[in-house]
């Protein structure tokens, strides 16, 4: 113990770092003095500055790291019990220290030292993918792109053969990338895809806020921030400033993509719908992970706007940011999150003038600015003058200079001063002391709505408050069936005159649709609460959306399938509303009727988790709903469960329609339940059975005269056909079945057959015909938004390609529809692959080795639109 404190303790510091304690000796040595300790902290400052991009600080402080190593730790102690887990992280973590510490050399351009020692590491650690992606990279940069590819192939062989699994989504984009020769290969990061930017145009100038957006856009661009929130009270602008800080980050490297959370309150809906807005379906997995899939490689930020109500919902961005790195989320609530690495940017009122009567001052100020351009907007002939400068500085200040209020009272502009404005609204702005708990901005806003709802007569009032039951948005029709009656009258005129005071708003659509600002809506919410007529206006709501959806579903079945899809599209959050008033005010009738009628709707957009849990709900909420009722819902969920991929749940269903059916006499409706049991079978290659169903609902049809159904069973005839070979038989089919369904079918029923009938002849060589059939059916998908027939047109031109010859271009084709499936989470019917197998070599077998799979890859990194025009334009597709 002595020598132990030679080596230890300067003289004279005896007991400082060995204390004598009743039980032994106890070491107190600094945190720096132990290497392992050092080690860890040196690793985490080095992939900290490796994060916020200061590639050669981190190089330094990972080297250093690294270097304290001297050979396996706690080596002396191996066999102890408490070293065996302490011993397998230090390991862990030195290999992740090793990889950053790559990182960091690869980006200050030291490839060519970095191969072989990549080659050493990866030689002892044979399954990281990320040092095999390093090594790829390292490979590439230093012009050696032949032997990159030979490492991913050396990589798969070894993950396959020593664990049974293909490289992970990294890796193989990594792979395309190269392949491609991607020219964002040269940073530091693996590129993709074009940016997609799906951001909403202003519908007014961008007013102030310079300074705001500039540091916004500086934090997300520094690398260092990933979630950056911007919180503040309703109406603050937090919105807009959203919609321009990620259209100016956007505009230089990356995509984004506006997600509105304003109608969503239920959190399993939050998943959902961002997987909505970036155009990916789960197909059968939860949303979540779905989502997580979408996200891996390259993707764009995130707006989420108006999170404040769902922030019990924050963990999924948290789980988001740890499964994707790249990821960035710029969210708007007026709340914080609390989450790991969350920057809080606070959006404060506008700027107004330092001086009252500064005219100059006064126009260059936001607040001012703001009023002036909406004053405006009502009252062309408005200006700011020496006269009125004052009273609108004035103004503003009293509504706290926040963007909504002042709107507000822009627009009353036409009637009143704003002298007469500032008199109105200025000795009012401040709630009594009843109301003390609500936030100061708060208080402010909510006055400013007060006194607009104070101009109002007592016809507009009531209106005002019964629209607050639609979500997203109405129609004229809407307001009038729903809303109309007792205190209103003609709703119309009503209707005119709050559109006026700037309370509704138009929304744009094609077919005329109104709406309300988000927080003018919550105060309506508040005055609806407060009528004793809420509970009849709730039901009152649903009974009209499911008259709507009714009304839908057979135009969703004839000639003008794809303008009711779009407008029954634009009610999904009043559909949303109104079955979950039916399912929690116990009408699970109504929740089953509404369900039932959505499930066309649920089924052309892919929203098929959506469409089956509403389904399951409404009949466990029905268990005694008229037979008829359940036999639809049964058989639309059977439908909805199939497309999933899960056909035992879809045969269940069916199987119970199919004795309902048949308990009710109901022809019609058992011609629709074997048809789809015949689909079931067809999928599971039970040819057999698949005929005798489909022929059964043949008879039917002709029974009773649906053309409709005539066509749906020719065609799902000739897919026997076409799948046991009889090419004649099959091309007679279905050219029976496209002239029924141009006489009596849908446009998704044309286009299926023209894809079909496409699918056959190609085998006889009528490729100019088949092309024809093919461009035909994809003009069709592409404007319904039906993506698993968009890929599966895409399958089709890729295979009048290889029949003609042209290997290149049906390897990108075959590639942009796995892609397509992939957005949606779903994979190829089975009654499709072996025609698909048969084309895909045929393109293999005109092309060099690896080409095949070289363009493949370059297809599924193409847009929509370019793989469309690629499918349409008939020319050679050439390597990028």
């Amino acid at each position: 113990m002595s020598a132990l404190r030679d080596a230890l303790e300067p003289e004279g510091d005896r007991g400082t770092m060995i204390a004598t304690t009743p039980t032994g000796y106890q070491l107190n040595a600094p945190e720096d003095a132990i290497d392992n300790r050092r080690f860890e902290r040196l690793a985490a400052e080095g992939r900290g500055a490796l994060v916020a991009g200061d590639a050669e600080l981190a190089a330094r402080l990972l080297a250093e790291a690294e270097g304290l190593w001297r050979g396996p730790a706690l080596v002396d102690v191996a066999y102890a019990e408490f070293a065996t887990r302490e011993a397998a992280r230090l390991e862990e973590l030195r290999l992740d220290t090793f990889e950053d510490l790559v990182d960091a050399e690869l980006a200050l351009g030291s490839q060519e030292q970095l191969i072989p020692r990549l080659h050493a590491f990866i030689g002892s650690e044979p399954l990281r993918e990320r040092a095999r992606g390093q090594l790829m990279l390292a490979l590439y940069r230093a012009g050696r792109q032949s032997d990159a590819l030979a490492e991913y192939r050396a990589a798969r062989e070894t993950l396959v053969e020593e664990i049974g699994i293909e490289p992970g989504p990294a890796l193989q984009a990594l792979e395309r990338a190269i392949l491609v020769q991607d020219a964002s290969l040269a940073a530091q990061t693996v590129g993709g895809t074009a940016p997609r930017v799906d951001l909403p145009a202003g519908p007014t100038v961008f007013v102030g806020r310079e300074d705001e957006l500039a540091e916004a856009v500086r934090l997300l661009r520094s690398g260092r921030v990933r979630l950056l929130t911007l919180t503040g009270p309703g109406g603050i602008g937090k919105t807009r400033l959203g919609i321009e800080v990620a259209r100016a980050v956007a505009s230089d490297e990356r995509g984004a993509v506006f997600v509105d959370l304003s109608n969503i309150s239920e959190l399993e809906l939050l998943a959902p719908t961002i997987s909505s807005a970036l155009r990916v379906s789960g197909g059968g997995r939860p949303a979540e992970e779905a989502l997580v899939g979408a996200l891996q490689d390259d993707p764009p930020m995130l707006v989420l706007d108006n999170f404040e109500q769902l922030t019990e919902a924050a963990p999924l961005l948290g789980r988001l940011l740890s499964s994707s790195p790249q990821l960035q989320l710029l969210v708007t609530s007026r709340a914080v999150l609390h989450l790991r690495g969350e920057h809080e940017f606070p959006v404060g009122p506008l700027a107004l003038p330092a001086l009252a009567d500064d005219e100059e001052a006064a126009r260059e100020s936001p607040a001012v600015a703001l009023f002036v351009e909406r004053a405006q907007a009502v009252k062309p002939d408005f200006e700011l003058t020496t006269e009125n400068v004052a009273d609108v500085v004035a103004l503003c200040s009293a509504l706290d200079a926040m963007p909504l209020a002042i709107e507000l009272a822009a627009a009353r502009v036409k009637i009143l001063s704003p002298r007469e404005l500032l008199a109105r609204f200025g000795g009012a702005l401040e709630l009594s002391s009843a109301a003390q708990d609500l936030p100061e901005r708060h208080r402010t806003l909510r006055a400013t709505i007060d006194s607009s709802y104070e101009l109002l007569d007592s016809a507009e009032q009531r209106l005002f408050a019964r629209l607050a039951v639609f979500v997203a948005g109405w129609t004229l029709e809407a307001v009038e069936a729903v809303c109309g009656g007792d205190g209103v009258g003609d709703v119309v005129p009503v209707l005119g005159s709050l559109a006026d005071k700037s309370l509704v708003v138009d929304a744009g659509a094609r077919e005329r649709r109104f709406t309300m600002l988000q927080l003018v809506r919550e105060y309506s919410v508040e005055r609806l609460a407060a009528l004793s007529e809420e509970e009849d206006l709730r039901a009152s709501h649903a009974a009209y959306f499911v008259s709507v959806a009714e009304a839908g579903e057979s135009e969703l079945s004839g000639p003008s399938q794809d303008v009711w899809a779009t407008r029954l599209d634009a009610e999904r959050d009043n559909f949303r509303a109104a079955l979950a008033y039916a399912l929690g005010s116990g009408d699970g009738v109504t929740a089953l009727r509404l369900a039932g009628a959505l499930r066309r709707l649920w089924q052309l957009h892919a929203d098929l988790g959506e469409g089956r849990a509403a389904l399951e709900a409404s009949l466990a909420a029905a268990p005694q709903a008229p037979l008829v009722s359940r036999a639809k819902a049964l058989n639309g969920l059977g439908v909805l469960a199939a497309e999933q991929g899960d056909f035992d749940a879809a045969e269940r269903a069916f199987e119970e329609s199919l004795e309902a059916a048949r308990l009710l006499d109901d022809d019609a409706r058992r011609m629709g339940v074997v048809t789809n049991l015949g689909n079931i079978a067809l999928f599971r290659q039970d040819f057999d059975r698949a005929r005798e169903l489909y022929e059964e609902g043949a008879r039917l049809a002709k029974k009773l005269g649906s053309t409709f159904n005539a066509a749906t069973t020719a065609h799902d005839l000739g897919l026997i056909e076409l799948a046991l070979g009889d090419v004649g038989a099959a091309i007679e089919r279905c050219e029976e079945a496209l002239a029924l369904a141009r006489l009596g079918g849908t446009p998704q029923l044309v286009a299926a057959c023209l894809r079909s009938l496409a699918s056959a002849i190609v085998i006889r060589g009528e490729l100019e015909r088949a092309q024809e059939l093919v461009e035909e059916s994809l003009a069709i998908v592409r404007r319904l938004n039906e993506p698993r027939a968009v890929a599966e047109c895409l399958e089709t031109a890729a295979g009048i390609a290889a029949a003609a010859g042209d290997g290149a271009r049906a390897a990108a084709l075959f590639g942009a529809a796995e892609a397509v499936l992939d957005s949606i989470g779903t994979t190829r019917l089975p009654e499709r692959q072996p025609w698909v197998n048969v084309y895909q070599e045929a393109a293999r077998l005109k092309l060099e080795p690896g080409k095949f799979e070289e363009e493949y890859a370059r297809g599924r990194n193409l847009a929509l639109e370019e793989a469309t025009e690629l499918a349409t334009s008939r020319r050679v597709a050439v390597s990028s």
